[in-house]
């Protein structure tokens, strides 16, 4: 499922359907290319909306 990123400051970042990612209870959205694995971690006060594309 591929996911677009908008960040506080207005970038955002398209990623696509190879990449697994999750939110934690604590609200950092962990990106990864690998199942479980997270290779960026990124902070609440960061990003401010996820958008998916199905």
């Amino acid at each position: 499922m591929a996911i677009n990123v908008t960040f506080t400051d207005g970038r955002y970042t398209e990623y696509d359907d190879r990449t697994w990612w999750d939110v934690t209870d604590g609200g950092v959205l962990r990106i990864g290319g690998q199942q479980g694995v997270p290779d960026v971690l990124i902070s609440p006060s960061a990003w401010s909306t996820i958008d998916i594309a199905r």
